[in-house]
């Protein structure tokens, strides 16, 4: 698909890309763990927990408070109880590892090109969105892995063995009903380009798509996976803008390149499926921007295969576009990984929520940044104001409204009204408001105590007001 006669005039570069196909394991998977222990080893030097972000907290404290309605987290309560916090940062990796060999398994038994195949996967483990993802507990990680693993299990000749592939893809269709339909389609993509089980697919894909419409009519299965961060939609997608699991600049422009490639040609067109649904769901929910990125990768490798094999009429020109197109490749790669721990959690976070976790009462409600919820729950087992309602629209008024109050009295209202006695001042938060303007300037009063502080962080006890004192207001 690829190939032109006239790369045979490159026999350096022909040998090269030859070398690294026939060992494509042993270097993608030696590459992949090597990109992975840096962001660990370089927070273990920092002093923080090795796992990054808000996602895998959330994870973990809904494996500590397992129940029938969450009970796909059973495994993780295992892992985390015979784990301490700093070792998990080993499942997202062995995640990576297994999902890759298992996928190298898959598509031999493909009409793939063993090319397009290698530098996807490179291209891939070379993203910030792979970087995150597996340096993290991410559902997306775990998601890929079942689907993996089903179909791996699927594509063996053993019955039995085929029937327990119907486990995991089970498993992984009860995350929500968007993650559903990505099975499908990845099952559409095995069916597409397997040399045998073609209608068994087929039929996999159909099953999957009634359980997907069975879910979410009779048990409400969300349609979309939850939000943990606060992005929009160009900021979420490239990783120079400060997304936290974006995509490069440079495999965005060489994306660009492949689709105009690809255009109207029938091999691709199942890949053009695939990447309109995700990048659809991407609109409603930039969590998804992982999937994205796998199919800006798979974009961008058709691109750079297609400037290997093209003809120039200047070899040299060729040479320095290919050098500056893998340099700046590496420069993305290397620079999402300088700054990519310095996501949250720090040392002085943790040490400051276990602070109030064993100096508050049990039902204190605190008052945070809505980056901070999932935190908070992990490491202080403290409820937020976030918490308290299902309706988000309201919650997100009255965060506003909290954080925005400009008057002591209308701030301790709001603070009585949903029972706050805890505010854990991050910076995030201080920067919502305008210096000396709002809440923060307003805690200097006989009502707010500072109890704890460690770097820029804050925590005060907040006092309800006694009855004497509230009836004594002149609106009342």
């Amino acid at each position: 698909m690829f190939r032109s006669d006239h790369s045979r005039q490159q026999p350096e570069l022909e040998q090269f890309i030859a070398h690294l196909i026939k060992f494509k394991k042993r270097y993608l998977l030696s590459l992949a763990i090597i990109i992975l222990l840096i962001p660990a080893t370089v927070n273990l030097l920092m002093g923080k927990p090795l796992l990054m972000g808000p996602e895998g907290y959330y994870h973990l404290q809904q494996a500590r408070e397992l129940s029938w309605g969450n009970l796909h987290y059973f495994p993780l309560q295992i892992i985390s109880l015979l784990l301490p916090l700093d070792a998990l940062f080993i499942v997202p990796l062995l995640l990576a590892v297994i999902s890759m060999v298992l996928l190298l398994k898959i598509i031999k038994g493909t009409s793939l090109p063993e090319e397009l195949v290698f530098f996807c996967l490179l291209f891939l483990i070379l993203s910030p969105g792979f970087i995150y993802n597996y340096s993290t507990l991410s559902a997306n990680s775990y998601f890929l892995f079942l689907s993996i693993l089903g179909i791996y299990l699927f594509s063996r000749k053993n019955n039995a063995v085929k029937l327990l592939g119907l486990i995991p893809l089970a498993a992984a269709s009860w995350f929500n009903a968007f993650f559903t339909l990505l099975i499908a389609l990845i099952f559409s993509f095995y069916a597409c380009f397997s040399k045998k089980d073609r209608l068994p697919a087929l039929s996999i894909v159909i099953l999957l798509l009634l359980s997907a419409l069975l879910n979410a009519i009779l048990l409400g299965q969300s349609i979309l996976p939850p939000e943990f961060h606060d992005q929009n939609l160009i900021t979420s997608l490239i990783s120079a803008f400060g997304a936290v699991g974006g995509i490069s600049l440079f495999f965005l422009l060489l994306a660009l390149i492949g689709l105009a490639i690809t255009w109207k040609k029938k091999f691709f067109s199942i890949f053009y499926l695939f990447f309109i649904v995700v990048l659809g769901g991407y609109l409603f929910s930039q969590e998804l921007v992982f999937f994205l990125s796998i199919m800006i990768t798979f974009f961008a490798a058709v691109a750079f295969l297609f400037l290997i094999r093209q003809p120039w009429q200047l070899p040299l020109i060729k040479k320095f576009t290919l050098f500056i197109i893998i340099l700046g490749i590496l420069f993305s790669t290397l620079s999402y990984l300088n700054r990519v721990n310095l996501n949250d959690p720090s040392a002085a976070q943790v040490e400051t929520l276990q602070w109030i976790r064993e100096n508050t009462s049990a039902d204190a409600i605190i008052l945070s940044s809505t980056q901070h919820v999932d935190y908070i729950h992990y490491f202080a087992e403290r409820r937020a104001v976030q918490d308290l309602y299902k309706d988000k629209n309201y919650v997100a008024g009255q965060y506003r409204a909290l954080v925005g109050a400009l008057q002591v009295d209308e701030l301790q209202q709001l603070l009585d009204t949903h029972g706050i006695t805890i505010l854990y001042l991050t910076p995030d938060l201080k920067q919502l408001l305008p210096a000396g303007q709002g809440s923060l300037s307003l805690l200097n009063t006989e009502n707010f105590k500072l109890v704890h502080s460690n770097q820029e962080l804050e925590v005060w006890f907040y006092q309800k007001r006694a009855v004497s004192e509230q009836a004594s207001r002149p609106d009342k």
